[in-house]
């Protein structure tokens, strides 16, 4: 066979009778005739979602077939639906992440409080400690107080006894 164009672009190849799925009689007289390898590429989608639109882009057809004004009215529908529902999406999105940050702020307002209220305990012992040790110092210092004053006794008392012997050893 020549160059010559069997088939000018895609085609259905079957059809739906009666509810029974069957082989186009044109299709088969076309692949019939066909020699070479045939690759046979199915597509399948709702209505009208671009199906021939693809078929035509594969064999290189740049035609466009007239949009029958279903299929426009049709498409448009599924566009405002497919709007309608991204809008509704990004709604619900802006409600689940406002929520979000509720709950965060809450929790960062309980961590605040709970880090002011450590902080206030850390100050109180800090506060308390520094009253122990100024304490500590004074009870230290009347301790070396006691001590001087105890040694100062005791050495009295050492010169005082030993007086008292030299008064009792002397005739």
């Amino acid at each position: 066979m020549a160059s010559e164009i069997l088939m000018p672009g895609p085609m259905c190849l079957t059809e739906n009778l009666k509810g029974q799925l069957t082989a186009k009689e044109e299709a088969l007289r076309i692949l019939s005739a066909i020699e070479q390898p045939v690759v046979v590429v199915a597509i399948v989608g709702l209505y009208p979602t671009g199906k021939s639109y693809l078929m035509n882009k594969l064999a290189g057809k740049n035609t466009v077939e007239r949009v029958k004004p279903e299929a426009a009215q049709a498409t448009v529908k599924m566009q405002e639906e497919i709007q309608q529902q991204n809008e509704h999406l990004l709604v619900q999105k802006e409600k689940t992440h406002e929520e979000h940050i509720k709950q965060l702020n809450k929790k960062n307002e309980k961590t605040q409080a709970l880090l002011r209220e450590i902080q206030q305990q850390t100050e109180q012992f800090l506060q308390q400690e520094k009253c122990q040790e100024e304490g500590m110092k004074l009870l230290t210092e009347k301790m070396e107080k006691v001590q001087a004053q105890t040694k100062n006794l005791q050495l009295q008392n050492e010169q005082l006894l030993q007086q008292k012997e030299k008064t009792h050893k002397e005739p």
